[in-house]
């Protein structure tokens, strides 16, 4: 029993970490997509050193969310619309704090699609 527990606790850390690298994944491949895919035109280059810190403010935030609200932990006692209402809702709360930053970070004619 102990050895599940500890398990248990191994896993939901793992799980925990991949809540912090996946945003840093996730937000790096999008800078290279912006900068130096080739795909959108490029009107004012910014060096991934630039977004280094707010990628990992981000990360830590996401991580904090869901850890916050056990994403990490299955509740096996609900259903699965529970569940992907649970994650759906961290999800929304996880990407306000980026939205905002990422509006505020830009200039205005990054913030608009005009």
């Amino acid at each position: 029993m102990v050895l599940r527990r500890k398990t248990e606790k191994a896993v939901s850390q793992l799980i925990w970490l991949g809540f912090f690298i996946l945003p840093i994944i996730g937000f790096s491949i999008s800078w290279w997509l912006r900068f130096k895919s080739g795909i959108f035109e490029v009107i004012d280059f910014q060096p991934y050193s630039e977004y280094k810190i707010p990628i990992l403010i981000v990360a830590l935030f996401w991580a904090f969310v869901y850890g916050a609200r056990k994403v990490q932990k299955p509740d096996l006692s609900v259903g699965a619309g529970k569940e992907f209402t649970n994650i759906a809702w961290s999800s929304v709360i996880a990407m306000i704090f980026p939205m905002a930053l990422s509006f505020a970070y830009r200039g205005y004619f990054y913030s608009r699609l005009v």
